[in-house]
């Protein structure tokens, strides 16, 4: 048992029980048996150091604990403890401590420690805060234990738990040592270095002494994501020029942090990432110091806070001057407020990207060393051992398969997701890992793919159903920690800059709920306690609109991620003491009239955007606490309202981006929903019809509208235009309908709501979608006179037409008509062409629809042009300035030809490069391509580092064979030049290159963007060589490309460096067998690189290998 635990005076009346619970339990179940043998302890009076505790129990929240620390019989403090994630303890959670009440000052800096302390069960922590809270009353200082002690505490209650968390025995070693500050900085450099070469930007925040953070961080437009799902995941990602940054903290002034096989070097789990986003490539020192710190106290009332000082009211004063000059106030102290132009700032998905770097990232890496799987295979078996309480050893010989599988699984998803490099399998030092570029290609890789996992387990989705926005997966336990530990979209957030667009959300699911429509994707499994409703209980035995002609059906078959469908329960529930009812335990039609009822409770938006401004600069501000008389629960949903939705939803201001011909009582909103590539899948239907149709080739899409009753939309907006098998049968067959005029959704279909949430200032009344689709209605299941359509991925959403009553954009702070005073400046509209055979109009009116992509664009451009040039402050050019790691020394040859040369010389003079002969006059030195991804530029960065340094160590060029003329880099990292030279003498090859004053064979080698995963094209540009019809040899094809197997698809391997491939090409070209290589009579023309081509797929057909993909692409220029 730990010293914590021994540690106690002889007077003492209680210490905590050997724990019930085995080592082998782990996550909630272990938690809950450890909250048990702390309430025994705590009941059955445990003392230590002369401090008691009284009311331990489980908090509120998940994973939460409070209790009463007692001194002399007063209440000292009341803290709650909070385990930020159970699934993961007791061997990777952190703690966050709040304190209930108001504490001494003294004892302010114990409670910021236990942020800091290391994940251990409940039986470690709480004695250790009673031990330091002892310390610091008793004036001593409340730093740790010594090593030993807290090296006995590693060996605690967890050293029957194998495969898990190793502790090293130098963990606590080195508290108060002098840090090797050189060795650091030469760390530092080489793993910055690697960053670099990634495409990333390092950055080191020095916080004193020796103690540091380190950064990473990428823009957001480099991430290849597509734009539309960067703007629906969080409009902050592009609201400015932003780079996506990862913090690393924690580490004690230690670098490098890691060891070869996952384990960290002497600070515990005390590592912790955070993510955001930045202006910069390095956010600010106040932003990050304030972003690292791991404890809060709770606030008991910021309303208080946020109330001005009120100013004198003037009787006299007109009633509209003083609202005047009050707004004019409150935008005179906003604009007054501090401003940091570097923040670190956190979007929508920091909380859940930060549970899974600090709670599975290490582990997953682990295992990956362990047992050689990729990213996938070890997230699969991290799981796997968690849920089956089993060791990672025995879930891999049983699974290994589905292990693999997952492997494969992601690496044939690679290209669609832009997936980075993987620095584990790419490194060329296996005894070395670099933290931060393992870490931040680990980031990039789940925020790629991170709509096809769980935001708050991590596991992945189950689902053919891939939303645009992440979410979370249908267990209980991840529902409920994702509305009451905010994982997700800030609601505050969301009434600020999307104001309208939550009036919508909630007034739709007002209707659907209060018209009886919503059957599934209620908001349960969030704990939330509510009145019996008595009135508003409604039920729909049967759709109202299953008839012949279903164009409003809009619902699938199966939920969507997170919806979970739920017996049907028919026993109205009897309330509690408190007056409340379990919302999970009611009927189907009382839930919906309970979501009516809490949504009646609630202010307006309006009024809620106006409280947060109010309270803008003045700390962080809750909705929650607005108004003390509307229930938590009511707040909740308002919350699921908006989080639950998936799909992007903004309306249309700019009358630029409108679609022309629409009456301006509908209001026009931006509307994509579905799976983040849904926009390149759909392209590639386009782009399949454009190639069989000669009409789609002219006009590739068609545009028609959807109707449907209000009432459906709610759902309809988070699932999309999907199929559900009709009720009664179809018209015009099963498909989903449109409307070439939208006279007729609008009228005919697009039925009215008959009821409204009271305190919208929207009040929308109808919806229709505009959609997208492939032109070939030939193929359609029906086109006249409506278009059925059966095939959904044909189909894409653009705008969603919203019929409002009452509305006034003055709410909204908008002006009451759009601003056309320099409409003559503006760079003309451009249309999208619309097939004649096919119109689309209102009321047989034209109907005009902007070329979608125009905004995106734009913002993309914008973007682009605010981005700053790349400028390392003081700190990491010091870095960089660092004297280099002197590598070290191996004592077996490593396989690849960096150790291997040609064979030995005479010692006469040294091979000499000649400039003449390499003018770039006689070939192209060609742009960068725009298709490569960060993983082949890292992979070429990486050969061309090791080729210099090859070409550096070399003490004869002559004996290295080759050269790479640094007057020929380009900017363009894919394209090499390298001389080939000093062949053996006696060769008939070498005897004409002297005789013709040849210095050397000049080899051009082109890198796909696949690469290392495809190979290189190699060709000599000059001179030219005998062709083997003429009798010449040495493996040149007639084109003046390199006849081996070892360059195309069959014979490549991802292995290979390019120093060992030069050296097989001039042994190729050295056999004398069947015929010497020879120069040419026409040796001084240079190759062209088409009949290079040529020659490459005529040998290529010859000896029956296959030709590596995108070869045509990268030879065309």
């Amino acid at each position: 048992m730990d010293d914590d635990f021994m540690d106690v005076d002889d007077g003492a009346e209680a210490t905590i029980p050997t724990p019930k619970a085995t080592p082998i339990l782990r996550g909630r179940k272990r938690f809950m048996a450890d909250l048990a043998d702390m309430k025994a302890a705590v009941n059955a009076g445990l003392e230590l150091d002369g401090l008691k505790l009284k009311g331990f129990r489980q908090g509120d929240e998940e994973g939460s604990v409070e209790f009463r620390v007692i001194r002399d019989g007063d209440t000292l403090m009341q803290l709650s403890l909070q385990i930020t994630d159970t699934s993961s303890y007791p061997n990777d959670h952190n703690y966050i401590c709040f304190a209930l009440d108001d504490i001494e000052p003294d004892l302010l800096p114990v409670i910021e420690a236990i942020g800091t302390y290391p994940s251990k069960p409940l039986d470690v922590t709480v004695p250790r805060i009673l031990k330091h809270l002892a310390r610091a009353l008793s004036g001593g200082a409340p730093e740790d234990e010594p090593a030993s002690q807290q090296l006995e505490d590693d060996s605690g209650s967890e050293a029957g738990v194998e495969g898990y968390e190793d502790y090293d025995g130098d963990m606590f070693a080195s508290q108060g040592t002098q840090i090797d500050s050189t060795a650091t900085m030469r760390a530092l450099k080489r793993d910055f270095l690697d960053v670099v070469g990634a495409g990333y930007s390092p950055g080191l925040l020095r916080f004193g002494g020796d103690d540091f953070v380190l950064s990473v961080s990428v823009p957001v437009l480099d991430l290849n994501v597509p734009t539309r799902a960067l703007v629906a995941w969080d409009r902050r990602l592009l609201s400015a020029s932003r780079n996506l940054v990862l913090l690393v903290s924690g580490l004690q002034a230690r670098w490098p942090a890691i060891r070869a096989d996952g384990t960290l070097v002497g600070m515990g789990n005390g590592v912790r990432f955070h993510v955001g986003l930045s202006p910069q490539y390095k956010p600010s020192t106040a932003s990050v110091t304030h972003a690292v710190r791991t404890f809060a106290l709770k606030d008991e009332d910021l309303e208080a806070e946020m109330e001005p000082e009120p100013e004198p009211i003037d009787p006299d004063m007109d009633p509209w001057e003083a609202e005047q000059r009050a707004i004019q106030r409150e935008k005179e102290r906003i604009a007054a407020l501090p401003v940091d132009d570097n923040a670190f700032e956190r979007f929508s998905l920091s909380s859940s990207l930060d549970s899974l770097m600090d709670h599975q990232f290490l582990a997953i890496v682990r295992l990956r060393l362990k047992f050689g799987l990729g990213w996938a295979g070890a997230e699969v078996l991290h799981i796997m051992s968690q849920q089956l309480q089993c060791k990672p050893e025995d879930v891999y010989s049983t699974h290994k398969a589905d292990l693999v599988k997952a492997d494969k699984d992601e690496q044939a998803q690679a290209k669609k997701y832009n997936l980075p490099i993987d620095p584990i399998r790419e490194r060329d030092d296996k005894s070395h890992l670099n933290l931060l570029l393992l870490a931040f290609c680990y980031l990039v890789r789940r925020l790629a793919m991170c709509t096809r996992y769980c935001l708050v387990c991590h596991r992945r989705l189950d689902s053919d159903y891939e939303a645009l926005k992440p979410y979370v997966c249908a267990d209980k336990l991840c529902t409920y920690q994702y509305y009451s530990l905010n994982f997700g979209p800030s609601i505050e957030y969301e009434v600020e800059a999307n104001t309208e667009v939550v009036d919508l959300l909630v007034s739709l699911t007002y209707v659907a709920c209060q018209e009886g429509q919503l059957e599934a994707g209620l908001p349960i499994n969030m704990g939330l306690r509510v009145s019996l409703p008595t009135t508003g209980i409604k039920s729909l035995s049967a759709p109202q609109w299953a008839g012949n002609f279903p164009g409003h059906h809009g619902i699938i078959s199966q939920p969507a991620p997170g919806v979970t469908l739920q017996a049907p329960i028919t026993e109205v529930p009897k309330p509690g003491m408190d007056g409340l009812v379990d919302f999970d335990m009611m009927p189907l039609e009382y839930q919906r009239a309970s979501v009516v009822q809490l949504l009646d409770l609630l202010p307006s938006i309006a009024d809620m955007k106006k409280y947060l401004d109010k309270a803008r600069g003045k700390g962080r501000v809750r909705l929650a606490k607005m108004d003390p008389t509307i229930p938590t629960a009511a707040w909740s949903v308002l919350r699921w309202t908006v989080a639950s939705c998936t799909a992007y939803l903004e309306e249309i201001l700019d009358e630029d981006d409108m679609v022309h011909g629409i009456d301006r009582t509908w209001r026009q909103f931006r509307f994509s929903v579905g799976a983040p590539d849904a926009e390149a899948r759909f392209k590639a239907n386009v782009e399949a019809a454009v190639k069989e149709d000669k009409n789609a080739k002219k006009y590739p899409s068609l545009y028609a509208f959807h109707g449907s009753p209000l009432r459906n939309w709610h759902s309809i907006i988070r699932e999309g235009l999907q199929l559900r098998t009709p009720l009664h049968g179809r018209a015009y067959g099963h498909g989903v309908y449109f409307a070439k005029d939208g006279s007729v959704s609008m009228g005919s279909y697009a039925v009215r709501g008959s009821s409204k949430w009271k305190n919208s200032a929207m009040c929308p009344t109808s919806c229709v979608a505009l959609a997208e689709i492939v032109n070939l209605p030939g193929k359609f299941v029906s086109n006249n006179p409506y278009f059925v359509v059966a095939e959904t991925s044909w189909i894409i959403t653009r705008y969603l037409l919203v019929s409002t009553a009452g509305y006034s954009p003055q709410t909204y702070g908008l002006p009451a008509q759009p601003d056309t005073s320099n409409l003559a400046a503006r760079p003309p509209r451009h249309y999208v062409k619309l097939d004649p055979a096919h119109p689309i109009t209102l009321s047989n009116k034209a109907v005009q629809i902007p070329e979608h992509q125009q905004k995106l664009q734009r913002l993309v451009e914008m973007r682009r042009k605010e981005q700053k040039e790349l400028e390392y402050d003081g700190d990491d050019q010091a870095v960089f300035a660092a004297e280099d790691i002197t590598p070290p020394q191996t004592s077996k040859p490593t396989p690849s030809a960096k150790s291997q040369k040609a064979p030995a010389r005479n010692q006469g003079p040294d091979w000499a490069h000649n400039e003449a002969w390499v003018n770039p006059d006689t070939y192209r030195l060609l742009p960068p391509p725009t298709d490569a991804t960060s993983s082949s530029t890292m992979a070429v960065q990486r050969e061309l580092r090791s080729m210099l340094k090859e070409q550096q160590s070399a003490d004869r060029l002559a004996e290295l064979g080759w050269y790479m003329p640094e007057s020929l880099m380009s900017d363009n990292l894919f394209q090499w030049m390298v001389e080939m030279h000093s062949f053996d003498p006696e060769l008939p090859l070498a005897k004409d290159m002297k005789d013709k004053g040849v210095n050397s064979l000049l080899f051009e080698i082109r890198f796909p963007s696949a690469f290392p995963h495809s190979p290189p094209f190699f060709r000599i540009i000059k001179p030219r060589l005998l062709p083997f019809i003429q009798g010449g040899g040495g493996h040149v094809t007639g084109g003046g490309s390199i006849c081996m197997d070892l360059l195309v698809a069959d014979g490549w391997l991802p292995s290979y460096s390019i120093s060992a491939i030069l050296l097989q090409i001039k042994l190729a070209i050295s056999n004398l067998d069947p015929r010497p290589a020879r120069l040419a009579q026409n040796w001084n023309v240079p190759y062209d690189i088409a009949e290079a081509l040529e020659g490459y797929k005529r040998a290529a057909r010859t000896h029956n290998w296959t030709i590596p993909a995108g070869v045509e692409k990268l030879v065309r220029y």
